[in-house]
Protein backbone atom coordinates (compact mmCIF):
# COMPACT_ATOMS: atom_id res chain seq x y z
CA UNK A 1 0.00 0.00 0.00
CA UNK A 2 1.10 3.54 -0.57
CA UNK A 3 -0.39 6.95 0.04
CA UNK A 4 0.74 7.73 3.58
CA UNK A 5 -0.78 7.05 6.96
CA UNK A 6 -3.22 8.71 9.33
CA UNK A 7 -3.93 8.40 13.02
CA UNK A 8 -7.21 6.88 14.19
CA UNK A 9 -8.34 7.05 17.80
CA UNK A 10 -8.34 3.63 19.47
CA UNK A 11 -11.80 4.33 20.91
CA UNK A 12 -13.48 4.76 17.51
CA UNK A 13 -15.26 1.42 17.94
CA UNK A 14 -16.77 2.46 21.28
CA UNK A 15 -17.89 5.95 20.22
CA UNK A 16 -21.58 6.44 20.98
CA UNK A 17 -22.22 8.14 17.63
CA UNK A 18 -21.77 4.90 15.67
CA UNK A 19 -24.36 2.12 15.78
CA UNK A 20 -23.35 -1.34 16.95
CA UNK A 21 -23.59 -3.27 13.67
CA UNK A 22 -21.62 -5.93 11.79
CA UNK A 23 -18.17 -4.78 10.69
CA UNK A 24 -17.08 -4.33 7.12
CA UNK A 25 -13.84 -6.06 6.17
CA UNK A 26 -12.10 -2.67 6.32
CA UNK A 27 -13.39 -2.09 9.85
CA UNK A 28 -12.29 -5.59 10.89
CA UNK A 29 -8.79 -4.87 9.52
CA UNK A 30 -8.58 -1.57 11.41
CA UNK A 31 -9.87 -3.32 14.55
CA UNK A 32 -7.08 -5.92 14.27
CA UNK A 33 -4.49 -3.16 13.92
CA UNK A 34 -5.98 -1.36 16.93
CA UNK A 35 -5.87 -4.52 19.05
CA UNK A 36 -2.30 -5.49 18.14
CA UNK A 37 0.25 -5.14 20.92
CA UNK A 38 2.12 -1.87 20.46
CA UNK A 39 4.98 -3.25 22.58
CA UNK A 40 5.89 -6.68 23.93
CA UNK A 41 3.42 -7.62 26.68
CA UNK A 42 1.56 -10.46 28.33
CA UNK A 43 -2.15 -11.09 27.81
CA UNK A 44 -4.60 -13.39 29.54
CA UNK A 45 -6.21 -16.00 27.32
CA UNK A 46 -8.70 -17.88 29.46
CA UNK A 47 -6.68 -19.05 32.47
CA UNK A 48 -3.32 -18.77 30.69
CA UNK A 49 -0.94 -15.84 30.26
CA UNK A 50 0.64 -15.62 26.82
CA UNK A 51 3.56 -13.45 25.74
CA UNK A 52 2.81 -11.20 22.78
CA UNK A 53 5.43 -9.50 20.64
CA UNK A 54 4.82 -6.10 19.12
CA UNK A 55 2.17 -6.45 16.42
CA UNK A 56 0.65 -9.68 17.73
CA UNK A 57 -2.91 -10.37 18.92
CA UNK A 58 -4.34 -13.36 20.71
CA UNK A 59 -8.00 -14.03 19.87
CA UNK A 60 -10.11 -17.05 19.08
CA UNK A 61 -12.23 -17.25 15.95
CA UNK A 62 -15.32 -17.27 18.18
CA UNK A 63 -14.20 -14.07 19.94
CA UNK A 64 -13.58 -12.31 16.62
CA UNK A 65 -16.93 -13.50 15.27
CA UNK A 66 -18.70 -12.04 18.31
CA UNK A 67 -16.71 -8.79 18.20
CA UNK A 68 -17.40 -8.23 14.51
CA UNK A 69 -20.94 -9.74 14.43
CA UNK A 70 -19.80 -12.29 11.84
CA UNK A 71 -20.00 -16.08 11.57
CA UNK A 72 -16.91 -18.09 12.55
CA UNK A 73 -16.72 -19.29 8.94
CA UNK A 74 -16.61 -15.69 7.64
CA UNK A 75 -13.85 -14.84 10.14
CA UNK A 76 -11.87 -17.90 9.02
CA UNK A 77 -12.17 -16.95 5.32
CA UNK A 78 -11.23 -13.32 6.02
CA UNK A 79 -8.15 -14.24 8.06
CA UNK A 80 -7.13 -16.80 5.40
CA UNK A 81 -7.33 -14.09 2.72
CA UNK A 82 -5.30 -11.67 4.85
CA UNK A 83 -2.70 -14.38 5.36
CA UNK A 84 -2.58 -15.24 1.65
CA UNK A 85 -1.86 -11.55 0.93
CA UNK A 86 0.93 -11.58 3.57
CA UNK A 87 -0.97 -8.98 5.63
CA UNK A 88 -1.00 -11.23 8.71
CA UNK A 89 0.45 -14.45 10.00
CA UNK A 90 -1.50 -16.89 12.17
CA UNK A 91 -0.50 -19.41 14.84
CA UNK A 92 -2.46 -21.83 16.97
Amino acid sequence: MSGGVFAVSRNIFEHEFFANEPFTEREAWIWLIREAAWKDRRARVGKTLVSLKRGQCSFSMRFLADAWSWSKYRVHRFLARLESEAMIGTET
